[in-house]
């Protein structure tokens, strides 16, 4: 079973650049749509940080993980009305060359304004926090780069 491994200070600065930059997408996007700006919380990022390492270390890409489904999870450490999450996997090497979290956030982003349910999520106007993680590692013979984006409601 793969072990996600804390990545060099090089990339960890990398994966924090690119999740505040993912942040700063969805809230041009939601802007432009009219909507609120969603703010990012510690919980949510913790919740979206220990996914996305779980994904990691199952080898599993999915919204279901720790032996339970996507919900259960979330309203189990979270006590807002609405839940949503949206996931991304890239290329480990999208994460490179210089400023990559810009180019990484707007391709990220982009996909998930491409695929319905993920677009729902991010301009559903009741989701008012957010947080996002991100993290590199192995995923069956490839090295990836994951992201989680976890959403909520006011209390």
């Amino acid at each position: 079973m793969p072990v996600a491994t804390p990545p060099p200070v090089a990339h960890a600065a990398v994966a924090v650049r690119l999740e505040r930059a993912i942040v700063r997408e969805i809230n041009t996007i939601r802007a432009r749509a009219g909507l609120s700006r969603v703010t990012t919380t510690r919980r949510l990022h913790r919740l979206a940080r220990h996914h996305t390492l779980d994904m990691l270390r199952r080898d599993s890409f999915s919204h279901d993980g720790d032996g339970t489904t996507f919900s259960q999870r979330i309203k189990a450490r979270v006590h807002y009305r609405k839940v949503g999450e949206t996931l991304a996997s890239m290329p480990r090497e999208g994460t490179h060359g210089q400023r990559p979290w810009v180019s990484g956030a707007r391709r990220v982003v982009s996909a998930w304004m491409h695929s319905p349910p993920h677009r729902a999520v991010i301009l559903d106007p009741a989701y008012r926090r957010i947080g996002v993680s991100g993290k590199g590692g192995q995923m069956g013979a490839h090295h990836a780069f994951l992201v989680t984006a976890d959403f909520a409601t006011w209390r």
